[in-house]
């Protein structure tokens, strides 16, 4: 075995394997154990960040050394160690993120570029504050850290009464408005009225690709498809049928939606517009997107 001082390899022997012989002294040295600190050469901020990883429990370690082994680059430099916490977030489960989540918090606060980096790119932080895991109030606290305006997301969720047509639209094209990217809805019964509201209410310059999949109207959406490809030419629509689906629902690449009602039919009668979060989101999209690689183009 390599000779080693600072951490008991003997207890992580799999993630001893992953190391290179020039990693071992760097990863042991910078955040891992006593390690004589040599002079000037250390920066608070790693004098500290290694004072942080002492204080975690074993199974905490682990997930940092299998970090290293699964992930591993040479991240003691700067900014880098933050990407690396930043990537491993969304696959992880709530009980590894917490580690992961409090070094972002300690890191951050202490070392400017890692909180320039981390600003650019706070996707998994705002998933996991979007949540009602034992992680949310962190990850709020990062987020209103970096962006004093940070407002915490809400649950959105509406439900209407009989007749209350005017009030469902009036909902329905605020939440379309915040398209991006891409727009995926799922109605049996969709017509042409989708593509109005989406060329009346979205911000056409942020979409690149709409997928419809239905089941009926299908001459009325061919031909509207027609028209919308000759106007919108940037805009890569697609409309397929499948059997495969009851209930309507609407994806954005930043929200996504269960829709009770067809738009048709919206407020007529009692029915629900709830956005989807977490595992149900990931697991609605994932279906689409199954079911849309088997449907039937038309």
């Amino acid at each position: 075995m390599r000779k080693s001082h600072a951490i008991k390899w003997e207890e992580f022997p799999y993630e001893f394997r992953l190391l290179d012989d020039f990693q071992i002294p760097i990863f042991e040295k910078y955040f891992l154990g006593k390690f004589t600190r040599d002079g000037n050469t250390m920066t608070d901020t790693i004098l500290g960040l290694n004072d942080f990883l002492r204080s975690l429990t074993k199974q905490e370690l682990d997930i940092f050394l299998n970090l290293k082994g699964n992930y591993g680059r040479e991240y003691i430099n700067d900014k880098t160690f933050i990407e690396i916490l930043n990537y491993c977030l969304p696959r992880t489960n709530a009980n590894i993120q917490r580690p992961l989540i409090i070094a972002m918090n300690f890191i951050i606060d202490r070392h400017e570029p890692s909180r320039d980096k981390l600003m650019t790119s706070t996707e998994s932080l705002e998933r996991i504050a979007n949540t009602e895991s034992k992680n949310k109030t962190i990850a709020i606290n990062i987020l209103s850290g970096l962006n004093e305006n940070y407002t915490p997301p809400v649950n959105r969720q509406y439900i209407f009464k009989p007749n209350e047509t005017y009030t469902f639209f009036k909902e329905f094209r605020e939440i379309i408005k915040n398209a991006k990217n891409y727009i995926y809805y799922i109605d049996n019964y969709a017509n042409h009225l989708v593509l109005d509201y989406i060329i009346e209410y979205c911000d056409l310059s942020k979409i690149r690709e709409i997928k419809i999949l239905t089941l009926q109207n299908i001459d009325d959406l061919n031909l509207s498809k027609l028209n919308f490809d000759h106007q919108y030419t940037h805009i890569n629509l697609e409309i397929k049928s499948t059997k495969k689906y009851h209930d309507r629902y609407l994806f954005f690449e930043n929200e996504q939606w269960f829709l009770g009602p067809s738009i048709k039919d919206g407020g007529r009668k009692v029915c629900s517009i709830v956005q989807l979060k977490e595992e149900s989101a990931h697991k609605a999209v994932e279906t689409f997107n199954q079911i849309w690689s088997e449907a039937v183009t038309i």
